[in-house]
């Protein structure tokens, strides 16, 4: 359940993203006219923020958690992928993703 939220990105078919309040924290979700999607958080992290999404459905965004830090991903309706942080990096956010991608 999305208490309330924020859209952010939009791709040609309608498909919106964004996050919203679930009540506790806050949720990456999809959405369409027919309704909302939340988007599974992975296990030990609070929070998911999404700003885009691709033609496929696809959406990009950031989790956060006080003791682990901001991690980008991408993500579907089945749950989100962690991106991988390159060595001696320590964050990441991602705003934006490609159809291919």
């Amino acid at each position: 359940m999305v208490v309330c939220g924020n859209a952010y990105g939009i791709n040609d078919s309608g498909q919106i993203t964004g996050f919203g309040s679930n009540g506790t924290n806050l949720q990456a979700f999809i959405g369409t006219a027919a309704g909302i999607t939340p988007i599974p958080v992975p296990a030990g992290w609070t929070n998911a923020y999404a700003y885009g999404i691709n033609n496929s459905g696809q959406i990009t965004g950031t989790l956060a958690d006080s003791r682990l830090g901001l991690r980008a991903f991408i993500g579907t309706a089945a749950g989100i992928t962690l991106i991988p942080l390159p060595a001696g990096w320590t964050y990441s956010e991602a705003q934006g993703i490609n159809d291919s991608g």
